[in-house]
């Protein structure tokens, strides 16, 4: 009997992980980023065994939107020690790295996710906006202008794209979209 109420039990956690994963996914399609921090709050509480690893890129993302930047960097540094190969999410990381004022970790990820990918438009992007307003020289202008032309060329992406402005240029993110974290 001890062991089909473990069973149970277990549907039981596994029910209830699934309806705040999608409840969470609502809540931040809706803009209502708190509540999803909650649920994704409670899916990473229950997963000891990080089955719902996308759990900590959706709870940085909601951490994003409401500005805990800190927050939001550590959701991702999670996510990314599961999925250290995922270029949206090295991006998006180096986006926060540069909203929290460490250029240098963000130049690294922007790299980071065009050496795993580079067809992909929005790290040259961001890699552009680095040389443009953080470096200064003729050198350095032939790395912006060649990171500009490849985001120009690469336009397309799988995501919504979030525009940041900041005094040192404008930082772009993909926010994916459900099921492409």
């Amino acid at each position: 009997m001890a062991g089909m109420e473990r069973d149970r039990l277990d549907e039981l956690t596994i029910l209830t992980i699934l309806e705040d994963y999608l409840t969470g996914l609502r809540w931040s399609d809706e803009g209502r980023f708190d509540a999803a921090i909650e649920s994704f709050t409670r899916i990473i509480d229950a997963d000891e065994d990080h089955i719902l690893f996308e759990a900590y890129a959706y709870r940085g993302m909601a951490y994003l939107a409401v500005g805990f930047f800190e927050d939001a960097r550590e959701d991702y540094d999670k996510y990314l020690r599961y999925a250290p190969t995922d270029t949206n999410a090295l991006n998006t990381l180096g986006g926060i790295y540069a909203l929290l004022g460490q250029w240098g970790a963000a130049k690294d990820l922007f790299e980071g996710a065009l050496f795993i990918n580079p067809w992909q438009s929005l790290p040259h992007r961001n890699l552009a906006t680095y040389y443009r307003y953080r470096k200064k020289g003729l050198r350095y202008f032939f790395k912006f202008a060649s990171h500009w032309w490849q985001a120009k060329r690469l336009e397309r992406v799988g995501g919504r794209v979030k525009s940041i402005k900041m005094t040192s240029g404008t930082l772009q993110i993909i926010m994916p979209e459900r099921g492409n974290v």
